[in-house]
């Protein structure tokens, strides 16, 4: 039962006493770094550039590059430092292709007879101003009717003038190719930290119950790497050359990178709430935890169109005047246009601010705030009239990847198979929520939606709290 009197979390803790106590001071010094990251914008800049430079330095290396970051500085207090990728712009074509077609990269104002439509216009002015459509060979195609324009040598404010531009002169749809992140600005002191456990799978008392209806859930992360494990745990999810996480990328040094074992964190927590459900990853954010909108868009749609009933994303991005991305907007918008019944489910992201974050500000998606054990809001989460509900998101134990991580404090930990871990964020709460309304779906001897399960079946009846949504005790936290 919590400190308020209410009654315990909805799903059972495996943990003992003891390490429950263990497991709260790591939870505890994950959030005192969350919450000092937010009130000191020195240390996300320093680790903004620390990955610029990273970047920068493997661009010239062998294999495929990362994609390379600038970032629009805040310039005004409350204002969070947003990612882009460099120098990309994005444009709308209101025909758009068909799914997987190539876009015709010769087409020109008055084309076949016809007057220059906004999307000319536009084409002709970014022209003008330094930019070339990408060659459609040099980007893998996808269900989004977006075009990727390129520039150099232009800043994150000069793309956003650029921007603003070509929309007051011609009409046309276009936007910055925004950055969305796993973490704070950047996944900065909030590491995983080992935990003694060793959980059967499916866990005790959940997941024997008979089934009704089969339930997809998609996982949009970083991807999925059960390396060595045999303890049972994320076996039943497939793992392919095309999801798999790589770990250590950036750089190759023997240490995992900053947000490795993101998406098979998520899984884990996915696998704790909903052991019965089948779990899709697509892997769509490196091992930093930074994926474009462009990316997010089509694999939003990608899922959807592959048959998922629900949607799970822990990244989120702020936009420039709080403008949400055009990309993000557009592939929400087609899942429900051609997927009314597919459930999109985000979270809030760990800015301890009100500023919209998205996709979980966009109306048609499931925001999802943080709560401390006790369900006061962690000091961390971001909030707003924007989010949905919020479930605990301090100090969640799930499954990680083996592997030799870096400490805050200039030591290393090591992670061996069978791995479970601790770790903080929104992006281990909104899983939750995902995961909860799967199992409703699949309980229920009578046909209900993800949509109807959620606003019928899991909200009604918790307590509200403005800024947090519906605040729902799930998995105990620490």
């Amino acid at each position: 039962m919590t400190t308020d009197g209410t009654p315990g979390p909805l799903y059972p803790d495996f943990r003992s006493e003891a390490q429950r106590r263990s497991d709260g001071r790591i939870a505890a010094a994950q959030s005192h770094a969350l919450t000092n990251s937010n009130a000191d914008s020195r240390r996300a800049d320093a680790m903004i550039r620390r990955l610029q430079a990273v970047r920068e330095q493997l661009q010239s290396g062998p294999g495929d590059p990362p994609g390379l970051i600038d970032v629009i500085w805040p310039d005004q207090p409350g204002q969070l430092p947003i990612l882009v990728a460099r120098g990309q712009l994005l444009l709308r074509d209101p025909a758009g292709p068909p799914p997987g077609a190539e876009h015709d990269d010769t087409r020109t104002d008055g084309d076949q007879g016809r007057d220059p439509t906004p999307y000319d216009q536009a084409v002709s002015l970014l022209k003008e101003l330094g930019y070339e459509p990408r060659k459609v060979h040099d980007e893998p195609p996808g269900p989004l009717p977006f075009r990727t324009f390129l520039t150099r040598g232009k800043g994150g404010a000069e793309l956003v003038q650029n921007r603003d531009q070509v929309r007051k002169a011609t009409g046309a749809d276009v936007d910055l190719n925004y950055v969305c992140v796993t973490g704070h600005t950047v996944k900065d002191e909030d590491t995983p930290e080992l935990t003694a456990v060793d959980p059967a799978f499916p866990p005790a008392g959940i997941g024997t119950e008979p089934i009704f209806r089969p339930i997809t859930v998609a996982v949009i992360d970083t991807g999925i790497n059960r390396e060595d494990r045999t303890d049972g745990w994320l076996a039943t999810i497939d793992e392919t050359t095309l999801n798999e996480d790589p770990l250590d990328v950036l750089p190759a040094d023997g240490i995992l990178d900053v947000s490795a074992g993101h998406g098979t964190f998520v899984c884990g927590v996915l696998q704790q709430v909903a052991p019965q459900c089948t779990i899709v990853v697509y892997r769509k954010a490196d091992t930093d935890g930074m994926a474009t909108v462009k990316d997010i868009g089509n694999a939003i749609i990608q899922a959807a169109d592959d048959g998922a009933d629900i949607i799970s994303l822990s990244m989120a991005t702020p936009g420039v005047a709080d403008e949400a991305p055009a990309a993000l907007l557009a592939a929400v918008q087609t899942v429900q246009d051609q997927h009314p019944d597919v459930l999109i489910v985000a979270s809030a992201g760990n800015n301890g601010s009100e500023v919209p974050m998205y996709p979980a500000a966009i109306p048609a998606v499931i925001g999802v705030a943080a709560l401390n054990a006790d369900l006061a809001p962690a000091d961390w989460s971001s909030f707003g009239d924007w989010v949905t509900c919020s479930a605990v998101g301090v100090g969640i134990a799930s499954t990680f990847v083996p592997g030799v991580e870096d400490e805050a404090n200039g030591t290393t930990q090591n992670f061996g198979p069978n791995a479970w871990a601790i770790w903080s964020g929104t992006s281990f709460s909104a899983p939750q929520i995902a995961g909860t309304v799967a199992r409703l779906c699949q309980l229920s001897p009578n046909p209900i939606t993800p949509v109807d399960a959620l606003q019928l079946q899991l909200l009604p009846g918790a307590p509200n709290e403005a800024g947090y949504g519906a605040k729902l005790l799930l998995l105990p936290g620490s």
